[in-house]
């Protein structure tokens, strides 16, 4: 499993925003434990385990761990990321990014890799949306 490989079955759009995901959510390896140890547990366990940390108004099916934009959770063996800023301004429209459970964990894991694989496989200008 590489994360060359991994984000070839994504659109850019997905890519960036994973991205801005990691940048804003996921800080340090507490925050990747914390994460992936979410996404392991079923629901009886997400409640009990981290229930100061659940999104209670999030309005989405499931138990989603809340973030600092993103909102998490699982279903079977997928992984949902949605974007809480996005949607609120998107009318009638969900941002989400759905990964496999497997390799969602992977790349959290190698964010430090991914943030360099980021830098070298997109050129994005800033304040324009020309990639």
């Amino acid at each position: 499993m590489t994360i060359e490989n991994i984000m070839k079955k994504y659109d850019r759009m997905t890519i960036n925003m994973f991205e801005d995901f990691l940048f804003f959510d996921v800080g340090d390896i507490d925050d990747v434990d914390i994460i992936v140890g979410f996404i392991k547990a079923n629901d009886e366990t997400k409640i009990q385990e981290y229930s100061d940390m659940i999104c209670n108004d999030s309005g989405y099916k499931g138990i989603f761990l809340e973030g600092n934009q993103y909102i998490i959770s699982n279903d079977k063996n997928e992984v949902h990321i949605i974007d809480t800023v996005a949607a609120e301004y998107a009318k009638n429209s969900l941002i989400e990014m759905v990964f496999e459970i497997d390799e969602f964990i992977f790349l959290i894991r190698h964010k430090k890799e991914y943030m360099e694989w980021f830098k070298q496989n997109t050129k994005c200008i800033l304040f324009d949306n020309t990639y």
